[in-house]
């Protein structure tokens, strides 16, 4: 899964984890704010959580990659 991660007012967020379902390792976003996820499941609802670790961040979101 690729991704893009930002704040309220739709500004990049770098070095942010994003974090999946079944996922060990995090993504981490670029200087631009993307990511790429591997490892989630292909079938049913998959659970995406963002956060940052100086930033008061924190988002999720639930994905269907049906």
């Amino acid at each position: 899964m690729r991704g893009w991660v930002s704040n309220s007012e739709q500004q990049a967020v770098p070095d942010a984890l994003v974090f999946g379902d079944s996922v060990v390792h995090p993504a981490v976003t670029n200087a631009e704010g993307y990511f790429e996820l591997s490892g989630l499941p292909v079938r049913g609802e998959v659970k995406v959580i963002a956060v940052h670790p100086t930033e008061p961040l924190f988002a999720g979101t639930v994905l269907d990659p049906d």
